[in-house]
């Protein structure tokens, strides 16, 4: 398992930093005329072919089912179902948007409630529940629904995605749980240092040194959590194939 978690992390980490290049020229171009537009649209649809391509061989490769050519043909023809599973998420993140909105409005009265009713004073703990719930059907569900979506049209086709086997594996609760635990431990929490720096740090070649390394280490950690995401999911929608060496799985032939 190791040899083939290995691969997919840097797989991931190379896909990744393609995919960060086209969102921040994405991110430059003007969008000042007609043909600037098309520019855009054409960076957002390579967009959306690098990710789809990237998350779809590295699921498919914790399968263990294809060799690695099989797995780059089916990555590409994968891509219209990469869509629909941003469409997944898009949906996720916008109903929680709304609920968090609409909490927003009622904060008040909530508190007034619990003080009514439990004679509570202090509701903070309330709300920061009621925010990590948010944050786990988010990220934890959206997330899950989107990649079982991309796994099963990955492996079965995408005509699969019509009769609901990934939202019903997708929503497995342990695998929820699982998926969520390695979003928080390698991704959410890693990310919280990325604006950190020791008051003592001199701003000489130090600083920028010190900041270099520390992206590095919270990129290699998130694109790790992120292939523990991905073997969570892909476990449960895709169950892997009988056992093979370390070095067939990595490399998709025989040992």
């Amino acid at each position: 398992m190791m040899a083939v978690l290995l691969a997919i992390i840097l797989g991931l980490l190379a896909g990744h930093a393609v995919a960060g290049a086209i969102f921040w020229a994405l991110l430059k171009v003007p969008e000042s005329n007609v043909w600037m537009l098309s520019l855009s649209a054409l960076l957002s649809v390579l967009l959306a072919v690098v990710i789809g391509w990237v998350e779809t061989a590295a699921a498919l490769t914790w399968t263990g089912r294809y060799r690695a050519a099989e797995r780059a043909k089916r990555s590409l023809a994968n891509i219209p179902a990469t869509v629909v599973a941003l469409l997944v998420f898009a949906a996720a993140w916008w109903l929680t948007g709304w609920a968090a909105f609409r909490i927003g409005l009622q904060r008040g009265e909530i508190d007034a409630a619990v003080m009514a009713r439990f004679g509570w004073t202090d509701t903070a703990w309330i709300h920061a529940a009621i925010a990590w719930a948010i944050w786990f059907v988010r990220y934890g569900v959206g997330l899950s629904l989107a990649l079982s979506l991309l796994v099963v049209a990955a492996t079965d086709g995408f005509s699969a995605i019509l009769r609901f086997r990934w939202f019903v594996r997708g929503l497995s609760p342990l695998r929820l749980l699982l998926v969520a635990w390695w979003l928080w431990v390698l991704i959410w929490l890693p990310w919280q240092v990325v604006y950190w720096r020791p008051r003592s740090l001199p701003t000489t070649w130090l600083e920028p040194t010190f900041v270099t390394v520390k992206v590095l280490i919270v990129y290699v950690r998130a694109n790790t959590g992120w292939a523990l995401v991905l073997r969570t999911v892909t476990r449960a929608v895709a169950p892997p194939a009988p056992p093979v060496s370390s070095a067939a799985a990595a490399t998709g032939g025989p040992a």
